[in-house]
């Protein structure tokens, strides 16, 4: 009935239409989605005597981008639901975040987005903070070291960061994962007391 109203359209209006995603049952009873791009047929005289068209199997496209939408829908459920804080750096720079980092530092997204991730750190580990990061650019190499940040408040706590070289929209950039390890800190702490 849809395809009916459709033509019945092109043949009142004298123009083209196109008709996306609807169902095609083959003779083997399996169900295709097509598209299909309809066009009025004229005769010598110029009056619309039919229909013309281009129709397109579209299923294996559509299936692409359903299974495209549920690993993106997986990954982001993964990733926000994460206990780690887990962003994106390039040129030293927070691209992308998580809202676990959010959390932990006591920043919005906003403000942290474009934000110089040192900016974070510690003043008297700031040093020992970018040794890592440069051995990471020059090296590409895997990286696991502890330091202390200054939240929004200025409260002081230790976070353990775990650093993957990538790739971010075609340029060099690090995926970190940022755990408060603050409790942990003081219970080595009071062993070593």
């Amino acid at each position: 009935e849809k395809n009916r109203q459709v033509f019945i359209k092109i043949f009142q209006t004298d123009t083209p239409v196109k008709i996306s995603d609807y169902e095609i049952v083959r003779k083997d009873g399996t169900i295709r989605l097509a598209e299909l791009s309809s066009y009025p047929l004229k005769d010598n005289a110029g009056n619309t005597i039919g229909f013309w068209g281009i129709s397109r199997d579209r299923t294996e496209l559509k299936q692409a981008e359903m299974a495209l939408h549920k690993s993106e829908e997986q990954y982001r459920l993964l990733v926000e639901n994460a206990n780690d804080g887990i962003y994106i750096t390039q040129d030293g720079r927070i691209q992308f975040l998580n809202r676990k980092t959010a959390a932990i530092t006591g920043y919005s997204r906003d403000e942290l987005t474009g934000m110089r991730f040192a900016e974070l750190v510690h003043p008297d580990d700031r040093a020992t903070y970018e040794v890592h990061c440069r051995k990471l650019e020059e090296q590409h190499v895997s990286d696991i070291f502890s330091f202390r940040i200054l939240n929004k408040d200025g409260e002081e706590f230790w976070g353990e960061l775990s650093v993957i070289s990538i790739n971010w929209e075609g340029r060099p950039a690090a995926l970190n994962f940022l755990r408060d390890i603050s409790l942990q800190k003081k219970m080595e702490m009071l062993l070593l007391q």
